[in-house]
């Protein structure tokens, strides 16, 4: 069933805002997070088998917190749709999981490592007995990992070293020796201070801590194996929100579990259709389209394309992550929004990355897309849209520097560009552009670095490019970029977020982060494809900027007509 389709009128319900995409329940450990392998399962099982619980996720923008709680079902009570029984509500105001790495020591007792804003994660036990809370270690950093040992009560955990003190006498005496750092860390003072290995320690209920010799938890055996009468699964597609159900493994019945978010019955979502377009050397690319919610046939909406992740098993909110992607926001908004997809299949994609070939192709592809929606009569050319994210920083760079097709404005948010500057910054990127450039930008003509690499071309930029980082060091990533679109006069804004190295994260979790980078793509794609202006006076500031950056683009000879009307 398509989300607009139940619960209230459609002309009752409202439109999605970035808000509503980060305090969205989702299931904690979900993908939009983290790109840590193994994931967390849905559910717990007990030995028994007979309960399980679930770990659930929650945006708090109020207080810049992620809530999490958990929640219990009785296995044989679960095909009647009962409420489930809340065990335990904690909060992160870190980049870390509040509940995370859940375990049940038996039936009775659930373990897991939480934690609570300004605390460190700990391990805790819950007794569904008792119901009270219990936390079983105090270690003075982050609890990283643990076992527990039924027979014993021991809890074997490993924490995070307290790393060595900055100002060492050695470093004073003789200097630091630079070796394959980035710049990034040296810039941040992140050398000289090799981080040591994480510790392990023992320690029984009540009992000292005690340090062990082992380097790890891998030699340590796990207290059980579940019996899984039943099973839990997520289920969603493109116009259907993620929900849980739950099959009996024997019978196969199949019940709703969970609806993660009821309150999306009140909002209007844009609805999604799967679309193919020709790339211009013959092969097929796939994505999906978003038309606005009072789309009306005939008439021309900007475009917004969203790239790097195409799914018809997602429900897709804001995008594939948390990081500057807005795509309900957007169709909201009038605006209509693609999101590509990968450009080849993975085992084409591996022979094809690092390769001459592989930005051009993927120009082509967002070339092809504006061709075919054109042709279909759905958008305005003169104001068209890119949005790139880590990988395709790069493909969107190169298409701003090369492609012949009129962009009306971009964001880079967070990503590898393909230019020289990283290339000397970041020694692990290097061997890859030498095959990008099938050779080093040194000793001699180096045609493919001068004609290709994006920041050797920043003279043919045409459109106002917003750049997103996500800590302070970040911002060395798109410095050419921004520094030498600042020397040609061009159009060009730089927003970083106020973190140390130390707490980067490549995809946002922090609510308030998550809000700058995704309402920021949102007033961006609204102030430069439309001339539209939010008037809350918390963003007087950021449209000074834009208003300054306007006249630069205004007096440029590639502005528009359509642009210099805007206000």
């Amino acid at each position: 069933m398509n989300s607009n389709e139940a619960g209230t009128s459609p002309l009752a319900k409202r439109a999605v805002t970035v808000v509503d995409s980060i305090e969205m329940t989702r299931v904690a450990g979900d993908t939009h997070y983290d790109y840590v392998l193994p994931y967390p399962p849905l559910a717990y099982f007990s030995p028994d088998g007979t309960r399980f619980v679930i770990v659930l996720r929650k945006g708090n923008l109020q207080h810049n917190a992620n809530d999490y709680s958990m929640l219990m079902f009785e296995s044989a009570e679960a095909f009647r749709s009962p409420l489930p029984q809340l065990l335990v509500v904690m909060s992160s105001t870190s980049n870390r999981d509040a509940i995370q790495r859940v375990k049940w020591l038996d039936n009775e007792t659930i373990t897991f490592i939480g934690e609570n804003p300004n605390e460190n994660p700990q391990v805790y036990a819950f007794s569904l007995k008792t119901q009270r809370l219990e936390q079983l270690t105090t270690h003075g950093t982050p609890v990283l990992d643990y076992r527990l040992r039924r027979d014993t009560g021991e809890v074997i955990f490993a924490a995070e070293s307290p790393g060595p003190a900055h100002g060492r006498g050695e470093d004073m005496r003789q200097g630091i020796a630079i070796g394959d750092e980035m710049l990034r860390d040296i810039v941040a003072g992140d050398v000289g201070l090799p981080r040591q290995s994480d510790y392990v320690y023992s320690v029984k209920r009540g009992g000292p801590e005690m340090k062990l010799t082992e380097k790890d938890l891998s030699g340590v055996e796990e207290v059980h194996k579940p019996r899984e009468a039943i099973q839990v699964t997520r289920e969603q597609d493109l116009n259907t929100p993620e929900k849980l159900y739950i099959t009996d493994a024997k019978t196969r019945k199949r019940t709703l579990l969970l609806d993660l978010n009821p309150q999306f019955a009140e909002l209007r979502f844009a609805s999604a259709q799967v679309i193919t377009w020709k790339v211009k050397n013959g092969t097929d690319a796939r994505g999906a389209l978003y038309l606005p919610c009072d789309y009306e046939p005939g008439k021309k909406y900007p475009l917004v394309i969203q790239t790097h992740y195409f799914n018809t098993d997602h429900f897709l909110v804001d995008g594939p992550w948390g990081s500057g992607y807005a795509l309900q926001a957007l169709a909201g908004r009038d605006f209509i929004v693609a999101q590509v997809g990968e450009l080849l299949p993975k085992e084409l994609f591996d022979k094809f990355v690092n390769s001459p070939d592989e930005a051009p192709y993927a120009m082509a592809t967002y070339e092809g897309l504006i061709d075919e929606l054109d042709m279909r009569g759905l958008i305005d050319r003169n104001r068209v849209g890119i949005f790139a994210f880590s990988r395709t920083v790069y493909y969107v760079a190169y298409t701003l520097t090369h492609s012949t097709y009129h962009f009306a404005a971009t964001i880079l948010e967070d990503g590898v560009d393909g230019g020289y500057l990283q290339y000397l910054s970041y020694p692990h990127l290097a061997k890859g552009y030498d095959e990008i450039y099938r050779g080093r930008p040194f000793g001699g003509p180096s045609s493919l670095w001068t004609r290709n690499a994006p920041g050797f071309n920043l003279d043919k930029v045409k459109c106002p490019v917003r750049i997103m980082e996500h800590s302070y060091a970040g911002a060395l990533q798109q410095w050419e970029w921004y520094s030498g679109l600042r020397l040609l006069r061009k159009p060009v804004e730089m927003v970083i977020l106020p973190n140390p190295a130390s707490e980067e994260q490549h995809l946002l979790k922090k609510p308030w982060e998550r809000f700058v980078s995704q309402q920021g793509t949102v007033d961006w794609f609204c102030y430069w494809l439309k001339g539209e202006v939010d008037h809350d006076p918390e963003k007087a500031k950021q449209y000074e900027r834009w208003t300054q950056l306007k006249r630069q683009y205004e007096t440029s000879s590639s502005v528009t007509p359509e642009m210099s009307s805007a206000h």
